[in-house]
């Protein structure tokens, strides 16, 4: 269950429609079979914990203009407790400006994102730019904290060339 509840179920098909992320939405809202929740419902019994909570992934993400479309069908769905999640930045490749990535963040939340993904700009890190890189992600974490969503830095590691570029990276970002 931990594992399940860890899980961003995502699309970002540059086809995806309305049918598409309802059922995204639904499936977040319902990651295991019938059996399967009932067997769990019977261990918690036979353990003596009667408490259900409804077992969910951790998020569906989706293209920031695709938001109010998972909002609107989390909340038919009857819950509002699923996170948004969507990406921005010029995701995957990490080369959007950085009043591009505000304005986005800035429509996403509106949309009803919870979550904002950023991947940095590895081109920054490559040409060994580390203040402006640790300035723009401090940029986008400063207004994730005003707008109150929640952010994810995605470092793509295997884009880095050196570890001692991952570990660059990874202490910059910490700083943050």
């Amino acid at each position: 269950m931990l594992a399940v509840s860890c899980i961003d179920l995502t699309t970002l098909a540059g086809d995806d429609s309305a049918c598409n992320v309802g059922r995204l939405c639904w499936r977040a809202l319902n990651p295991l079979s019938a059996p399967i929740v009932e067997k769990l419902k019977e261990y918690a019994v036979a353990r003596g914990t009667t408490e259900e909570s409804p077992i969910t992934t951790g998020a569906v993400c989706v293209y920031p203009t695709r938001a109010a479309e998972c909002k609107q069908y989390i909340e038919a769905l009857g819950s509002a407790e699923l996170p948004i999640a969507t990406v921005v930045a010029g995701f995957p490749a990490g080369q959007g400006r950085l009043s591009c990535t505000l304005e986005e963040i800035n429509f996403a939340i509106g949309s009803g994102a919870t979550e904002i993904d950023i991947v940095i700009n590895r081109t920054l890190a490559l040409n060994g730019h580390w203040k402006q890189l640790y300035d723009d992600i401090k940029s986008v974490a400063d207004l994730c904290n005003v707008r109150k969503a929640h952010l994810k830095v995605i470092l793509s590691t295997g884009e880095l060339a050196s570890l001692e570029n991952i570990y660059k990276v990874r202490k910059a970002r910490r700083v943050v």
